[in-house]
């Protein structure tokens, strides 16, 4: 790959309309490999996070400030987390490490979102 080329990442297993942050939120909140630890290491979300913010503010006519796209990925992570903790309450799955984690990940996110909190 040449310096100055991009990468851009394209998922259609899951394809649906939904929040131009939905995908980032998930693939930085989810995604775990085997012995349950992030596949996208923390010490890479802000570069990933700036690099998104960048393509979209220069592609796009949506004129988002910094925090207003913090905003919308932290409400992201909130969902993906909220969906999960929801599957396993509606389909009566067993209480699992995967659904408490979600759950203590999700009542933090709603604290620093409750406190202003976006980073």
């Amino acid at each position: 790959m040449l310096k100055d080329e991009k990468v851009i990442f394209i998922d259609w297993e899951f394809a649906a309309i939904g929040s131009y942050t939905q995908d980032i939120g998930r693939l930085l909140s989810d995604f775990k490999d085997k012995n349950v630890e992030l596949w996208v290491k923390r010490e890479w979300e802000q570069d990933i996070l700036d690099s998104y913010f960048d393509a979209i503010n220069n592609e796009s006519i949506l004129g988002l400030s910094r925090d207003e796209f913090l905003l919308d990925y932290k409400c992201s992570r909130l969902l993906n987390y909220a969906g999960i903790v929801f599957a396993h309450v509606l389909n009566n799955w067993d209480i699992t490490d995967w659904y408490k984690l979600n759950f203590k990940n999700m009542v933090d996110s709603i604290n620093m979102l409750d406190k202003g909190m976006l980073w």
